[in-house]
């Protein structure tokens, strides 16, 4: 008999309590061949003495597998205008600038335009006004891209850079990614182990 242990849920407020946690875990080795955990840490691996999956298998050119990843929970921002209302507390990095988004929504087969403004750690959102010719003037960088893109990337699961590399996004100054990429980075992405 091979016995396994899931942790399908690992929570925890420090470093501290995650070491305990974890010693915990490793005093049932007795018991588990193999112990599976679920986490929303990119870099867990990293902490494990030895980060090799059970099944052995290795990648092409050297590479050992570590992990199982799966996308799961997506997101779809609704009210964009509303969104940012309800974001003002989030601290941006110190970098100013002005960057004009061009969204497609998939789902409306329609067109959103809007000004995202980063100044002193915060980003304010203004609507573009075709009509009186006011949209994204004096802009430092346009963006085009899908909503639900743009949906991933606000939310912190994708990172504008990679999107930018993999052809998701299309800007008009590759010069100013790094710097819109520091802006919208966040330290931990979205994970849920809620079922539905």
């Amino acid at each position: 008999t091979l016995n396994q242990m899931n942790v399908r849920e690992l929570v925890y407020l420090n470093q501290e309590a995650l070491a305990q946690l974890l010693s915990a875990i490793r005093l049932q080795s007795d018991l588990a061949q193999t112990v599976v955990i679920r986490s929303g840490e990119a870099d867990f691996h990293h902490i494990l003495a030895s980060a090799q999956h059970v099944d052995g298998y290795y990648i092409d050119f050297g590479f050992m597998k570590t992990n199982v990843s799966a996308i799961g929970t997506m997101y779809k921002i609704v009210d964009i205008e509303k969104f940012f209302e309800d974001i003002e507390q989030r601290k941006f990095a110190n970098i100013p600038m002005k960057v004009c988004f061009k969204l497609y929504d998939e789902l409306a087969h329609d067109e959103k335009k809007f000004m995202l403004n980063f100044e002193e750690g915060k980003c304010s959102y203004a609507e573009c006004c075709e009509k009186q010719g006011k949209c994204c003037q004096g802009n430092d960088l346009m963006v085009e891209m899908k909503l639900s893109d743009f949906s991933a990337l606000m939310m912190g699961s994708a990172e504008f850079a990679s999107l930018v590399r993999l052809g998701a996004a299309k800007v008009s100054d590759a010069e100013k990614v790094r710097d819109l990429d520091t802006l919208l980075h966040v330290e931990q992405k979205p994970f849920t182990n809620t079922d539905y």
